[in-house]
């Protein structure tokens, strides 16, 4: 999991829009809603300025009668400079100047553009808002526009603006508990897919032969499909993939031999690999028929090994969509999903891949 540092943007009573100050609103949705959800999650959380940081910006203020400071004791080079040794700096903030919806600002000096728009995407589905996508801001002599991420020293940075505190409509959604609460834990589920263990398809063997076959007895695994564990085993080596994703996947695709789709143990097809010539899902024509579980298998392999970035000799090649514009595509089982199959497959695969690793023999 990761470490992450939030920065609570701006500082007590500062910006004050239809509704509410965006530095204070700033500072319960970070303290409130973001932190507990990304804890909850699993990851190491802290904060850029301290837990009594607001009444020291208040009584600073009455003191040199400063209403509506901004960075005085908490400077943005500090906040950024802090994030070291983190992940990811978070800097929270609300926007204003007459438009609508969520904006991420990127840290153009160590872009991180997936993550980005992940947690744009997650925030405006949360608050109910208009996506306005990722954007890069640069000064004069190229160096990144806002302080905060210029002195960034986490490993990447966002600039998450959550909505307009300056439109009456995003003011309200930005109000809501159930909103906040809602783009919190999903702002903290976006940033989990991309922090979270994940299982490289190349590699070595995260479990046990035995294991693999536990865990398809406990899933009542037809009893071929138990035996072929030995096959995909050694095959997996034989190409540097790790047999604990090859036969995660196959259970997935076969639902454990049992089947139940287009598909059935005739075809020899555990990763339900299609012809050259492709098709419909939902047509059985459209798919491979093997000769041999082993061919079947291998074939599957070489598809993992291919989308791990592995070179097959040709004269090897069993696979009948060994394109080359797939090489390297997909090196994490997660990222499988959108490439083998639609969203949310290689986050089923990883957690398959799990209940094979946590197999108790």
């Amino acid at each position: 999991m990761a470490k992450i540092r939030i920065d609570d943007g701006h500082g007590w009573r500062y910006n004050k829009g239809r509704l509410f100050y965006e530095g204070e609103q700033n500072w319960i949705f970070s303290r409130e809603y973001l932190g507990p959800a990304l804890e909850k999650e699993g990851h190491s959380v802290s904060f850029t300025r301290g837990a009594d940081a607001l009444q020291k910006e208040q009584r600073y203020a009455e003191k040199y009668r400063l209403y509506g400071i901004n960075n005085q004791i908490h400077s943005l080079t500090a906040r950024g400079e802090s994030g070291k040794d983190h992940d990811l700096l978070i800097s929270n903030h609300s926007n204003a100047g007459g438009g609508r919806g969520t904006n991420v600002w990127d840290d153009t000096g160590t872009p991180n553009k997936p993550l980005a728009e992940a947690a744009c995407k997650a925030c405006a589905e949360g608050f109910g808002l208009r996506n306005g996508g990722v954007h890069y801001r640069k000064r004069k002599d190229g160096r990144n526009y806002y302080q905060v991420l210029l002195s960034n020293k986490a490993k990447s940075g966002i600039l998450l603006e959550r909505g307009f505190h300056d439109n009456l409509e995003d003011s309200k959604a930005l109000l809501s508990s159930s909103k906040q609460r809602s783009a919190a834990e999903r702002i903290a589920s976006a940033i989990s897919r991309f922090y979270g263990k994940r299982t490289s398809i190349i590699g070595r063997p995260t479990a046990t032969l035995n294991q693999m076959k536990e865990y398809a007895k406990k899933k009542k695994a037809e009893d071929f499909f138990v035996e072929l564990a030995e096959l995909f085993y050694d095959i997996s080596l034989e190409y540097g993939v790790d047999p604990v994703v090859a036969f995660a996947q196959a259970g997935k695709e076969t639902a454990f031999g049992r089947y139940g789709g287009v598909l059935d143990k005739s075809f020899r097809n555990p990763g339900a690999i299609k012809t050259r010539q492709g098709g419909s899902n939902n047509d059985a024509a459209a798919h491979e028929r093997f000769s041999s579980w082993k061919r079947g298998i291998t074939a599957q392999v070489q598809h993992l090994a291919l989308y791990g970035g592995q070179v097959i000799p040709k004269g090897q090649v069993a696979d009948p969509r060994h394109f080359d514009f797939l090489r390297g595509t997909a090196k994490t089982a997660l990222e499988l999903s959108g490439k083998w199959a639609g969203p949310g497959y290689g986050e089923d695969l990883e957690k398959r891949i799990k209940d094979i690793q946590n197999s108790c023999l």
